[in-house]
């Protein structure tokens, strides 16, 4: 399970590092838009390489055989912690989740380009949809689901998916990834505080179930990274209160939507994640940023709608993951019997 060092450089690091950046850009040039999507990437990265220089740090002390000289604290300590091989694994990729730094600095791009001249919201859409396309491929391709090509003489059935299944999981990914995007695109922008503060504090719920759900899945890694974005959105969302700064996690579409897109797909394919869970999930974070098709009449309730839609739709998946999450927890209440034996020697 999660630990004090996870939360520390998976939790604690990240959302401070997202609080100084959006601050810092925030007051530098005033533009709402650069200053949330600089925050949130620049928060998700340290992060990610935190965790990720943690973990090559110590393989690296076991293969010298100096982890226990390092002591049982040595996760806290960065000086064992390899952060040039973490940050040049992310662009010599050897697992799916390697990809999400490059993914989450691509997804600043589109909607920065679609704000420049005349041709930058074309432009911009060409780029999102590449992105959404991409995203997909690369986290199958070489993989059991696509597998690589082994030459005219190897022409045999490795298991993996047809060419019409991998259209079909493709251009689904595709297709949900910019719907998403679009209907986050779409929300209207509101300068009162209260409703950019509502839409942040509720993706970073929707964030955090998401930890949840992937940690029931199987998938530690995954949770600890869904743990680091969701650090990164509460920290871009204290900044953005405290500094009125007047926008939401909505100016941020881009990477929201990429990395959660990416860490759910991964969820699904590498872990146990259930597609139903998966689609729950980005239903629920749509709903916590994005547009919402309200009536008139509920127009100035849109913080009680947007909050009860959000949660009630993220209960689904994250209701039965946390009851699995506690059933795995070792029951140390109840002490064992002492061995007779423990003391006998041949």
């Amino acid at each position: 399970m999660l630990g004090g060092p996870d939360i520390i450089w998976g939790g604690v690091v990240p959302g401070l590092i997202a609080v100084t950046a959006l601050a810092v850009v925030w007051k530098l040039t005033s533009r709402a838009a650069s200053a949330w999507r600089t925050a949130l990437v620049l928060g998700y990265l340290s992060g990610h390489w935190a965790l990720s220089a943690r973990d090559l740090g110590a393989t690296a002390l076991m293969r010298a055989g100096q982890l226990e000289q390092a002591g049982a604290d040595w996760a806290y300590n960065p000086r064992n912690f390899d952060f040039q091989a973490a940050v040049a694994k992310s662009y010599q990729p050897a697992e799916a989740q390697d990809w999400l730094p490059a993914l989450a600095l691509l997804a600043m791009v589109p909607d920065a380009i679609a704000c420049v001249g005349r041709f930058g919201p074309l432009t911009g859409w060409i780029l999102r949809g590449a992105l959404c396309a991409f995203l997909p491929w690369r986290l199958v391709y070489g993989s059991k689901y696509w597998p690589l090509s082994l030459g005219p003489g190897f022409d045999f059935d490795m298991g993996g998916w047809t060419n019409g299944e991998a259209a079909c999981w493709i251009g689904g990914i595709t297709a949900t990834l910019l719907i998403a995007w679009q209907l986050t695109r779409l929300e209207e922008r509101d300068d009162r505080p209260t409703r950019t503060w509502i839409r942040s504090a509720v993706a970073s719920i929707v964030a955090f179930g998401s930890v949840i759900v992937l940690v029931a899945s199987g998938s530690l890694v995954y949770g600890q990274l869904a743990g680091v974005l969701t650090a990164a959105l509460a920290g871009c969302g204290l900044a953005s209160y405290l500094f009125a700064v007047q926008r939401g996690p909505d100016a941020a579409a881009g990477p929201i939507v990429v990395t959660f897109g990416t860490l759910l797909a991964v969820g699904h394919l590498y872990a146990e994640l259930s597609l139903t869970d998966a689609a729950l999930l980005v239903a629920s974070m749509v709903a916590a940023i994005g547009w919402l098709p309200l009536p008139k009449k509920l127009a100035e309730r849109q913080n009680w709608c947007r909050t009860g839609a959000c949660l009630l739709i993220l209960a689904i998946p994250t209701l039965p993951a946390g009851r699995t999450l506690a059933s795995q927890v070792p029951d140390t209440s109840v002490e064992q019997a002492p061995n007779p034996y423990e003391n006998f020697s041949r």
